[in-house]
């Protein structure tokens, strides 16, 4: 939060990559909020690249200083299979990232 709290614009983003109408939780925002913390939502379509290219592009295209995002793994056969948005992040980000799990 302390990072957060000192940012001039905090924007939740979402990439949709399987066609639902994804959206940023509203308990992230609610709890944004609840520390002070004014932060917009965001989703962005990832049909024609991954999630976490769709995310990385987003943030260059924004010009974002920091990537903060949870980070999780699936089982290492679904990993070696379909990729994964963090192995993506952690790969191909040019920017810091602050990483949860």
């Amino acid at each position: 939060r302390p990072f957060l709290a000192t940012a001039s614009r905090v924007i939740a983003i979402t990439a949709n990559g399987d066609g639902n109408n994804a959206a940023p939780t509203p308990n992230l925002l609610s709890y944004l909020a609840w520390h002070g913390i004014k932060a917009e939502a965001l989703v962005v379509e990832a049909k024609a690249v991954s999630e976490g290219a769709a995310l990385l592009d987003e943030t260059r295209r924004r010009k974002a200083d920091l990537l903060v995002m949870g980070a999780y793994t699936h089982s290492r056969v679904r990993q070696m299979v379909f990729g994964g948005v963090t192995r993506h992040i952690l790969a191909h980000a040019e920017l810091p990232l602050l990483m949860a799990h």
